[in-house]
């Protein structure tokens, strides 16, 4: 496995089969994705590109650290998944979250994927909410020491 930074339109693929495929949103395209403080890594298996997750220099009011990185578009392919590769994507950030001086990682993660965040570190900080469209989720932080 092999994990590098890629462009933002590399990710739309995986985004739109795994994150939006069945929702009412179509677009794989964030709000975001072009921002030069922006990032997004890809987790590749013999040269094919498996694994996508986006990192966003993004304040969440309910969050009280003063610098945050938003992980959005988090997404594995379904033959690939369980192999470790978001958990490769997240550890091949960190240094790249610490270099901008944030303190915490945040996401709103879709309820069935909270065991997997739970798993890497993040901490659940509210009660479950839907996303119009898209379904249930839950504000969950990873904090950085």
């Amino acid at each position: 496995m092999d994990i590098r930074r890629i462009e933002p339109e590399d990710t739309y693929a995986i985004r739109a089969d795994v994150l939006r495929n069945n929702t009412l949103i179509k677009s794989p395209q964030f709000k975001g994705d072009h921002e030069e403080s922006s990032f997004h890594l890809g987790g590749f298996h013999d040269g094919k590109l498996v694994s996508i997750a986006s990192f966003y220099v993004r304040s969440n009011k309910k969050i009280e650290d003063p610098i945050q990185i938003q992980i959005r578009g988090m997404a594995t392919i379904p033959e690939f998944r369980g192999k470790g590769l978001s958990q490769e994507l997240i550890k091949t950030a960190l240094p790249i979250v610490k270099m901008n001086q944030a303190t915490c990682l945040w996401c709103n993660a879709r309820t069935m994927a909270q065991g997997f965040y739970e798993k890497v570190g993040f901490n659940s900080l509210e009660d479950i909410y839907d996303i119009g469209g898209i379904g249930p989720h839950q504000l969950m932080k990873y904090s950085i020491v």
